[in-house]
């Protein structure tokens, strides 16, 4: 996640050196995402400032408007211990995800990814499913977007059923 090779550079770069802040719409219009509320406001909010209010977002945009890099910057600060520092971040490609035929609920899918690291499936389960239950999983899934929609339906259920199990990630 910490870098990446853009068009047809030799080498990648790190994230930090590609992106740039970006300013946030507090809520979007109906026309832009139903349902929502009636009554919406167009207040826009300093990058860091929307970080600090909102646990859980959903962030929108067109194809290469920025939104993989801007999750994967947040991994990596994540990582580095600047923001939510007590937390492990998660990236999940969601297009991947769907893809695997066992079609596994979220921390089997994860456990399946972190077993090159050599440690058994059970134990980083167990490790996973502490850790989540304190809340300290930061979870960015990316690529909604690009899954078919018989697969996007289960995926959104499979992400439902892991907030309602770990309400605090």
């Amino acid at each position: 996640c910490g870098t990446t090779r853009v068009l047809v550079m030799s080498s990648p770069i790190p994230i930090e050196q590609l992106y740039t802040s970006i300013t946030i719409p507090q809520e979007v219009s109906e026309r832009e995402l139903v349902p929502l509320n009636k009554e919406l406001s167009k207040v826009l909010l300093d990058e860091e400032e929307y970080k600090k209010q909102y646990r859980k977002v959903m962030l929108l945009g067109k194809p290469g408007s920025g939104k993989t890099t801007f999750l994967k910057r947040l991994a990596v600060l994540c990582n580095r211990g600047t923001y939510k520092r007590n937390c492990v971040p998660i990236f999940v490609d969601i297009k991947h995800w769907a893809k695997d035929t066992t079609y596994p609920d979220l921390l089997t899918y994860v456990t399946q990814q972190w077993r090159n690291f050599g440690i058994k499936d059970s134990e980083i389960r167990t490790k996973l499913e502490r850790i989540a239950g304190q809340g300290r999983i930061f979870v960015l899934l990316d690529g909604l977007d690009e899954t078919s929609a018989n697969h996007r339906e289960l995926v959104c259920s499979a992400i439902e059923k892991f907030t309602n199990e770990f309400l605090n990630c």
